[in-house]
């Protein structure tokens, strides 16, 4: 097919072509209602501040994937786009600006239709001003004229890196206006995504459904003489052909010593009889991240020292879910209750982490710590015990969302007790 006639018939089908794209790249359809609802909570929270939000550049060959807080107020997975809201613009076509790449047929050869400027992303979106990202430069600085008050992101990073892209625009506003108040949108955007709405909480259900399929695939396949990467494998597989779009986090397979090493992701053991071992996965759905972890026994069967081990874990657990609620803190009361039954039963010295973390669009979510729990908040319990010296390492790890009146184990479809395990594994083909 010559060139120009590709050109027609992207011009003609382009955003047929875009919207197929869009939904096979995020499995789950898009509902615009729902982006726009963000957008109007955070306007809420801004008052008068204008805020930027830039979405990821595209990269020259790996896969693209979005940033989280522009696809989180858009849910577009346009790369070089940027968001501009304002709340307090004295025009109401300022109030919520996209900007877009325009159109370029000739990359689209390369890489595929994306939306670009014009009617139909703003019947899409829901967003009535569509400017081109050429326009960006010359329309911010027009609005910052007014002097608001600017909320910029806030990516933290060393000393000696390199300026971030919000650091660089950051500099240029200052640099033009140094007048203008600079706030950090981290503050307002964080908080909102620590609390799930019921479109975010079904996303991350069924990126942890995946996850569960896929450790119930690895339950039923791990036997001695295997090695730790030929699970990784599989379970990565089962991903894959559920639906996942990526991995959560690299996968952690550690058979023997190296299920006490806490972050041990080189997966290159080979699986012995007798034991233990640890799969601490999880699937990304939808820019939603699960994170769930099993350790079972390779042959099927705990030993009565494994099993003892696993049972002290397991009701370190559940007594952390049983003090989750709405007001309480993660570090000063679920934390607490796993670990000083932990530490009870003479196992302090090897509980080394905390035991809970938020989750959502990062497996290690945003969020304030030291506010306490509402409903809506997602977070991990996942106590352990890693004893090198036995070469025995056990992680139960479950996904749990904070309810009215307690909490909902996302997570439960995977066997947690060592006689379920046991129950599991006994099927093995």
């Amino acid at each position: 097919m010559s060139f120009r006639r590709w050109s027609v018939l992207m011009t003609l089908f382009g955003m047929t072509l875009f919207q197929g794209a869009l939904l096979s790249q995020v499995p789950t359809e898009y509902k615009k209602e729902v982006y726009q609802q963000r957008r109007v909570k955070l306007a809420q929270l801004l008052g008068d501040a204008l805020a930027i939000v830039l979405a990821n550049p595209e990269p020259a060959i790996d896969e693209f994937v979005q940033n989280n807080y522009f696809y989180y107020l858009t849910g577009l997975e346009v790369p070089h786009a940027a968001l501009v809201l304002w709340p307090g613009a004295p025009r109401e076509t300022w109030k919520e600006i996209l900007f877009l790449p325009p159109k370029d047929p000739q990359q689209e050869v390369w890489t595929g239709p994306k939306l670009a400027p014009g009617k139909e992303a703003a019947e899409l979106t829901g967003i009535a001003t569509v400017l081109p990202t050429t326009q960006f430069e010359a329309m911010v600085g027009r609005l910052l004229g007014q002097h608001p008050t600017v909320a910029i992101l806030n990516e933290p990073i060393g000393l000696d890196d390199p300026p971030t892209r919000y650091l660089q625009l950051v500099q240029k506003i200052r640099e033009r206006y140094p007048a203008l108040p600079v706030i950090n949108l981290s503050v307002y955007l964080d908080d909102m995504r620590r609390i799930k709405d019921d479109d975010e909480v079904r996303l991350l259900q069924k990126a942890i459904d995946i996850t569960e399929e896929a450790l119930l695939a690895a339950m039923r396949a791990v036997r001695p003489g295997m090695y730790e990467y030929e699970l990784e494998a599989l379970i990565e597989y089962e991903f894959k052909r559920r639906g996942a779009m990526q991995l959560a986090f690299p996968s952690i397979i550690g058979a023997g010593i190296h299920t006490t090493i806490l972050h041990y992701n080189q997966n290159r053991g080979r699986i012995e009889d007798g034991d233990l071992v640890l799969m601490d996965v999880g699937a990304r759905y939808a820019y939603y991240c699960a994170d769930v972890t099993r350790t079972v026994p390779a042959n099927g069967r705990f030993t009565k020292e494994q099993r003892e081990i696993y049972e002290i874990v397991l009701e370190a657990q559940n007594r952390a879910l049983a003090a989750i609620r709405p007001g309480v803190k993660i570090r000063d009361v679920i934390h607490r209750a796993a670990a000083e039954f932990i530490r009870e039963k003479g196992y302090g010295d090897y509980f080394p982490h905390s035991t809970s973390h938020y989750l959502g669009m990062d497996v290690h979510d945003v969020g304030d710590y030291n506010k306490p729990l509402e409903p809506g908040v997602v977070i991990t319990v996942e106590p352990g015990i890693y004893i090198p010296e036995k070469k025995i390492g056990v992680r139960i790890e479950d996904d749990v969302l904070v309810t009215a009146d307690g909490y909902r184990l996302l997570s439960g479809k995977a066997p947690r007790t060592p006689d379920e395990i046991e129950r599991v594994m006994k099927k093995r083909q």
